[in-house]
């Protein structure tokens, strides 16, 4: 009797973590989908195409972007972008924590033009990331500010750099994962679902060498409503927030609206106390594709004029 007392416990406790397996384990990548990947990515882009996006900062008219994703002569497919911003009041980002800049006297009067340029390498066969380079310049520095990164495995190998300073790091990356970059707009991001959350490295320059790199979790929130060309669209509200293992606040890093079809129609992202927000422009106003570039990324086509605003939070 109490043998059978004992086989009945010890089957209870099996079915119960079996339960908990796969309720945790099993059951929430079945309901909302696995992450966005770079190879679903590429499946789902049509053919190769350049999109621009108007800039705001703080909800004014700041510069314009470009961005594409194309194969280039070697096989590769390359994801580039080039963002302009024009007469930025540096009392809007100081103090900046590159640890490479410094502001002038009279900073608060300062106004200075800043120029992104991004190319990320992705392997044609298991689309996994192998390599990017990031290019900052700015009206204060005589040397940009220069990013490369190498993808060996898991490890991703970052050179930070400008003029007599240079950072070396080496951390661990998932090279199917998209790598965000806060000047590096996503164009799709297929195959949501409501509640869906995945980890993701993201880059910003405006961060310190040594903390330039970060993982955030990102979450599909909610639904919400963005009034873009010319209609109201339906889309998922994707929030960046800081990893929990990290500790301290969760404040909000980046965000994305992404319609049902998984094109992203506009996207922010935190720089200091301000945020940085991508306003796609419909097709029809978008420069035709092109070739890829040859290194670094270039500019193409007029800056765009301004687009659709959002419904709904800012």
């Amino acid at each position: 009797m109490d043998r059978a007392w004992l086989n009945t416990l010890i089957v209870c406790f099996w079915l119960s973590s079996m339960t908990w397996l796969v309720w945790v384990k099993v059951l929430p990548p079945m309901l909302v989908g696995q992450p966005p990947t770079y190879a679903t990515v590429v499946a789902d882009q049509r053919d190769d195409q350049t999109v621009q996006w108007q800039l705001l900062w703080d909800g004014q008219p700041i510069g314009s972007a470009t961005s594409d994703l194309v194969h280039d002569r070697d096989g590769l497919i390359v994801q580039t972008s080039k963002v302009d911003i024009r007469r930025l009041p540096l009392s809007k980002i100081n103090p900046l924590r590159l640890g490479v800049l410094s502001a002038p006297p009279g900073y608060s009067e300062t106004q200075l033009d800043l120029r992104a340029e991004s190319r990320f390498e992705i392997h044609p066969l298991d689309h996994e990331l192998l390599g990017f380079q990031s290019k900052l310049s700015t009206s204060l520095l005589s040397e940009p500010i220069l990013v490369r990164g190498v993808i060996d495995g898991t490890q991703l190998q970052l050179n930070v750099s400008s003029g007599s300073f240079n950072y070396r790091t080496t951390t661990f990356i998932r090279p199917d994962r998209p790598l965000g970059d806060a000047f590096s707009p996503q164009m799709r991001l297929p195959g949501l679902r409501l509640n869906q959350t995945w980890t993701e490295p993201i880059y910003s320059p405006f961060r310190s060498a040594s903390e330039s790199l970060d993982v955030v979790q990102a979450t599909v929130e909610q639904e919400d409503l963005v009034f873009w060309n010319g209609r109201v669209e339906p889309t998922w509200l994707v929030v960046y927030r800081p990893d929990p293992g990290a500790g301290g606040p969760r404040q909000p890093r980046a965000r994305a609206w992404v319609r049902r079809d998984g094109l992203v129609v506009q996207q922010e992202v935190r720089i200091v106390n301000s945020w940085l927000r991508f306003v796609r422009l419909p097709q029809s106003r978008t420069a035709a594709p092109t070739t890829s570039p040859a290194k670094p990324a270039r500019a193409t086509g007029e800056p765009p004029a301004p687009a659709a605003s959002q419904v709904g939070p800012p």
